[in-house]
């Protein structure tokens, strides 16, 4: 098996345990996105980048109304 692809998937893996343990964390999003890109993983990559999405925007309107207030 290639070695790249091994590093791939443990880098998947390990992000989606950190994940497991806090689905805030944007930097594990990130890497598991660009992990399963190289894995080949498209539509789950696209999902990632998704959630990534939905998630920086409502963590950037929470901290926004925060300040507001």
């Amino acid at each position: 098996m290639d070695m790249k692809f091994i590093r791939f998937k443990e880098a998947e893996d390990d992000c989606t345990e950190a994940l497991n343990l806090d689905d805030r964390y944007i930097k594990a999003y990130s890497r598991r996105i660009t992990s399963r890109k190289e894995l080949g993983k498209f539509k789950e990559a696209m999902d990632g980048i998704h959630t990534l999405t939905l998630l920086s925007f409502f963590l950037n309107f929470f901290v926004v109304c925060i300040y507001e207030h």
